[in-house]
């Protein structure tokens, strides 16, 4: 069985009177109103933070191949000038 409990919410006049407007035209009663609208949220705040992961992992991972191919850009460069004074050098 479902566990439940009151959180003592008190919304404002107007809030109140939009949610009993939304539970009559839609011929639902003002607490599954809530409970839809507190599971919408969730699911957007959700998608969102997943939308952020995303975009971080997708950053992380260009900034990443970006650091590589300077460091091998680096690497060749001194490879290239190490070989050209070891050939000078002999």
């Amino acid at each position: 069985m479902a566990r439940s409990r009151q959180l003592g919410l008190r919304p404002d006049e107007k809030d109140n009177m939009n949610l009993k407007r939304i539970a009559q035209l839609e011929g639902r009663t003002e607490q599954d109103i809530l409970r839809d609208s507190l599971r919408m949220y969730v699911r957007s705040a959700d998608e969102q933070k997943e939308f952020f992961y995303m975009i971080l992992f997708l950053f992380t991972n260009s900034a990443q191949k970006t650091l590589t191919r300077i460091a091998w850009a680096i690497f060749g460069y001194l490879l290239t000038n190490s070989l050209i004074l070891v050939l000078i050098i002999k």
